[in-house]
């Protein structure tokens, strides 16, 4: 028993597979110091695969929306609505009486946009029901009926506040305009 005792213990209490379990640890450092030594690839993916998915987003407009927050949807609708009311040359009508109806299909958003005159005279709350119902019959995919509601409802709240005069000329083009 003495001997066996003396072979399988050392003097702090370890085994006899102390050189083993050395071995075991100096091959776990090595693999350590390995994985530690290429960790920087996996830092690379990670970068790639974040600039890859963020472009993809940032340009593939279904994913865009749905990353993007409905309150940022509804600010980048009316700018754009902005933009085009001030494009296509509606401040510059004489009464300053021009309207613009602005859909965006892939927001499924609109926004109607009244010139000076019509700004001071109505409020934004005026258009909130013309909106409402061209997005409901957006939502049941018969938007040629929700563009009729909506321009037939802008042109009754127009005759009744802003009547036509003898001397009015339509000075904007009545059309649809459809931009990607």
């Amino acid at each position: 028993e003495k001997s066996y005792e003396k072979d399988n213990h050392s003097f702090f209490g370890r085994g006899r597979n102390q050189g083993n379990h050395h071995l075991h640890h100096s091959a776990l450092h090595r693999r350590a110091a390995t994985v530690v030594r290429h960790a920087w690839i996996y830092d690379v993916v990670a970068v790639g695969l974040s600039f890859g998915f963020g472009f993809v987003s940032a340009h593939v407009p279904v994913l865009r929306r749905l990353f993007t927050s409905s309150e940022d949807l509804a600010l980048s609708v009316l700018n754009r609505a902005q933009l085009e009311f001030h494009q296509t040359g509606i401040p510059q009508t004489e009464g300053r009486t021009g309207v613009l109806i602005f859909v965006s299909l892939l927001e499924h958003r609109a926004v109607i946009l009244g010139d000076e005159s019509i700004s001071a005279k109505l409020n934004k709350e005026t258009w909130v029901e013309v909106v409402d119902g061209l997005l409901a019959c957006m939502k049941e995919r018969d938007l040629r009926a929700g563009y009729v509601e909506a321009i037939g409802r802008v042109g009754d709240i127009l005759a009744r506040e802003f009547p036509i005069q003898p001397n009015d000329v339509n000075e904007l083009p009545n059309t649809l305009v459809v931009k990607n």
